[in-house]
C-alpha cells in the first residue's frame, strides 16, 4: 500500500483514519447503517477544520502520582484544531483528511531561532523569548541589551510581533498561531505548504554605541575552520591564542579571543566579499555630517547606515530618525528588506572631535558588521577611523580597505622628474 494510504486508511498496526479498523472493516464501516448514519456525514455539517475529521472523544487527564523525568526533547505536539466558522463546510472527506495528516506534520516541527544565517532548533516546551535572548547573548552581543532587542516569529503566511517577551513561551506562541482560522486558510493557499516557524530577534536601538550547535563550531587549525560551513568557528593560532573566525556575505571576520600574540601567516581583520564603497558616497556623507554640524550650534553628531542592495548591486546611504547631541547619537533602525538589503556599515560624526571609538560606541556597536567615524569636520582633510567587530572582539582596519582611494584630480606630471629618492649608502637614482 502507498504510504499516504498507510497514513489515512491504517497500516498492518492498525494505525490510520479508520482507527484499529484493518482495510476489510473499514470497508464495512464506510457503509450507512441501519440507522442512516456514515462515517462521513452529509458535506453541509462537516467542519472545515482538518482536525475535526475522525476526531476521537477527549481523553480525561489524570494527575501522575509523581513528576515523571523527562530524558529528551521531544518533538512538539499538535494543538487542538481552530475552532470551526459558521457555515463552513468540506465537501470532501479525502481532501480533508489529506489536510489534516499535512498540518498535523507541520505542527509537530520544533520552531528555529534565526539571526542572519545562523539557525538552530528550540526543544525546550518552557523556554521564554527572554531566556532564549540571555542564551545567545554570548554568541551574538549586539542581543547583550534587551531593551534594544524585539521579537518577531515568521510561521509560513503569518508574522506575529512579540509584546511580553519575558512572560510568552515560544512554543505555546507557535501553537497559538497554529490554532487559528488565519493560518490554516492562508496554508492552504500558499506555495510552501510545509514551512518553518522562525523565531527572529530584531535589534532596533542604535547608540553611538566554547559551545558547538547548528551555527558555531570549534576546529584544530585555520584550515579546518576555513573548511566548516558553519558561521562561527573558534581555532587556535601558531602561538596557541583562541581566533574567532566568522564569515557573512560582507566577507570574512577574524580576531583573537585573547591577548594578542604572534600569528604567523595568519591574516587578522577583514577580508571583504563586496566591492569598495565609493569615493563619491563617503564625500556624501560627510558633506551630510559637515552641514548637521554648521547648522546647529551645539554642533551635533550625527549617524547614516550603509547597506547593500543584493538585487541592483550597489551601496545605498539610509540616515534614520535620531535624536543628537555634541557627543552622543539615539537613533530607532527602520524595518527594511533584509532578504534585499544587508546592513554593511554604521558611520556617524564627532563633529570638531578627533576620529575615535568612545566606551559608548563600545557598548553599542555590537554587531558582526562594519564600523566607521568621521572626525575633524572643520578641517580641510577630516579624519577617518574604521574597524570592525568580530563576536564583541574589535579591530581597526585601513579605511582603503573598504572605501575607494580619494580622487584629487590631476597634476603636472613633469613634476616627478624633480623627484629623487635617496637611496641607501648615499647617492640618487632617477625617479621612474
Amino acid at each position: 500500500m502507498p504510504d499516504y494510504l498507510s497514513e489515512l486508511f491504517g497500516s498492518d498496526s492498525g494505525a490510520g483514519l479508520f482507527g484499529d479498523l484493518n482495510p476489510s472493516q473499514a470497508s464495512e464501516a464506510a457503509a450507512p447503517s441501519e440507522a442512516g448514519t456514515s462515517l462521513f456525514p452529509p458535506a453541509e455539517v462537516v467542519s472545515a477544520t482538518p482536525f475535526e475529521v475522525a476526531a476521537a472523544p477527549p481523553t480525561p487527564i489524570v494527575p501522575a502520582a509523581s513528576p515523571v523525568p523527562v530524558a529528551a526533547p521531544t518533538a512538539p505536539t499538535a494543538p487542538p484544531p481552530a475552532a470551526a466558522q459558521p457555515g463552513a463546510a468540506t465537501a470532501n472527506p479525502l481532501e480533508a483528511a489529506l489536510d489534516a495528516v499535512m498540518f498535523r506534520s507541520i505542527f509537530e516541527q520544533f520552531p528555529v531561532f534565526k539571526l542572519g544565517s545562523a539557525e538552530e532548533e528550540i526543544t525546550d516546551s518552557e523556554l521564554t523569548f527572554e531566556q532564549l535572548r540571555e542564551q545567545k547573548a554570548e554568541d551574538f552581543p549586539e542581543m547583550e541589551d534587551a531593551a534594544k532587542v524585539t521579537w518577531k516569529v515568521d510561521y509560513g503566511p503569518v508574522s506575529k510581533s512579540i509584546s511580553t517577551p519575558k512572560k510568552d513561551k515560544i512554543l505555546a506562541v507557535k501553537q497559538d498561531i497554529e490554532r487559528s482560522a488565519d493560518f490554516t486558510s492562508k496554508l492552504k493557499k500558499a506555495k510552501d505548504k510545509n514551512p518553518t516557524c522562525y523565531i527572529k530577534p530584531e535589534i532596533r536601538a542604535q547608540k553611538k554605541g566554547i559551545v558547538q550547535n547548528s551555527y558555531k563550531q570549534e576546529c584544530d587549525s585555520y584550515e579546518e575552520a576555513c573548511a566548516s560551513d558553519k558561521l562561527i568557528t573558534l581555532f587556535p593560532s601558531t602561538s596557541g591564542v583562541p581566533m574567532e573566525r566568522r564569515v557573512t556575505e560582507a566577507g570574512e571576520f577574524i580576531t583573537p579571543k585573547a591577548e594578542i600574540g604572534s600569528f604567523d601567516g595568519l591574516k587578522i581583520g577583514f577580508t571583504p566579499a563586496l566591492p569598495r564603497i565609493p569615493n563619491q558616497l563617503l564625500h556624501s556623507i560627510m558633506a551630510f555630517f559637515l552641514a548637521v554640524m554648521e547648522r546647529h550650534p551645539e554642533q551635533p553628531e550625527a549617524l547614516a547606515n550603509i547597506y547593500w542592495d543584493r538585487h541592483d548591486r550597489h551601496f545605498v546611504v539610509h540616515v534614520p530618525q535620531q535624536i543628537v547631541s555634541h557627543n552622543s547619537v539615539e537613533a530607532i533602525l527602520p524595518d527594511c528588506d533584509e532578504k534585499r538589503f544587508l546592513h554593511y556599515m554604521d558611520i556617524h560624526s564627532h563633529n570638531t572631535m578627533p576620529a575615535f571609538f568612545s566606551k559608548q560606541d563600545n557598548r553599542d556597536e555590537r554587531a558582526t558588521r562594519l564600523y566607521a567615524v568621521v572626525g575633524r569636520l572643520d578641517r580641510v582633510v577630516p579624519e577617518l577611523k574604521v574597524r570592525i567587530c568580530n563576536g564583541g572582539t574589535f579591530w581597526e582596519i585601513s579605511p582603503k580597505l573598504v572605501f575607494e582611494p580619494i580622487n584629487y584630480g590631476e597634476y603636472n606630471h613633469d613634476w616627478q622628474a624633480q623627484i629623487q629618492p635617496k637611496i641607501e649608502g648615499g647617492g640618487l637614482r632617477a625617479f621612474s
